[in-house]
């Protein structure tokens, strides 16, 4: 926490991503909390919703380790954005394991999502020590309904900004349309800006009027 805060004089924002679940202490959540500068944003890789998957990988956190962290932050930090990690069809995944992730998708409600099939990689202790045994038809199969959930609840979590205010650092020009200037909300969120609105590095607050399950467009 305290290495984060030393580089916040040199920034506008700063972003903390990609911890590792257990790393998660209360002074790190407090660090967020508290300082204005940094993103009340967090990447937490979860992977799996099922303890019995979770122990296979290895990863050293059950669900209800993770569901806590979850708990923590929002406590905290009531508006943080969440987003995270998930691999289906690992070694032994059952069914049941699948909708025990589906089941806590729905339940954290994560703003966002990279969401992939496992594939057995060499040199990791899966490929040297467990079968790659999910048939790929019923990996993709389950990789395409954990996508369709998260379009979905992703949908829902943007459409839910629509009439708020919201304080954006310009980063650019918008790769839909380089006449328009897009930039980032506190919680990471990409906002496309109405013409003649702001410039690159300023912070600008806006009406958010629209939403995909991506973007948000400012008017």
């Amino acid at each position: 926490a305290e290495r984060v805060k030393a580089l916040i004089p040199t920034a506008e924002r700063v972003r903390f991503t990609s911890p590792y679940p257990v790393d998660f202490t209360d002074d790190v959540i407090a660090a967020l909390a508290e300082e204005p500068k940094l993103c009340k944003y967090v990447h937490l890789p979860v992977q799996s919703g099922s303890d019995v998957v979770l122990e296979r990988m290895r990863r050293g956190y059950s669900v209800a380790d993770y569901r806590a962290i979850v708990a923590a932050l929002r406590r905290a930090m009531p508006q943080i954005a969440l987003s995270t990690d998930i691999l289906t069809g690992f070694s032994g995944e059952t069914q049941a394991d699948h909708q025990a992730t589906l089941a806590l998708m729905r339940e954290l409600r994560f703003d966002s999502a990279f969401m992939f099939a496992y594939s057995e990689r060499d040199l990791t202790f899966a490929a040297k020590k467990l079968p790659d045994d999910v048939p790929p038809a019923d990996k993709q199969r389950r990789l395409s309904e954990i996508v369709a959930l998260q379009e979905q609840i992703s949908a829902e979590v943007f459409a839910a900004h629509v009439g708020r205010r919201e304080r954006v650092l310009v980063h650019g020009p918008s790769k839909r349309d380089p006449a328009q200037l897009m930039g980032r909300t506190g919680g990471f969120k990409t906002v496309i800006l109405p013409a003649g609105v702001g410039a690159i590095g300023e912070l600008v607050d806006v009406t958010i009027e629209r939403a995909t399950m991506a973007t948000l467009i400012a008017g």
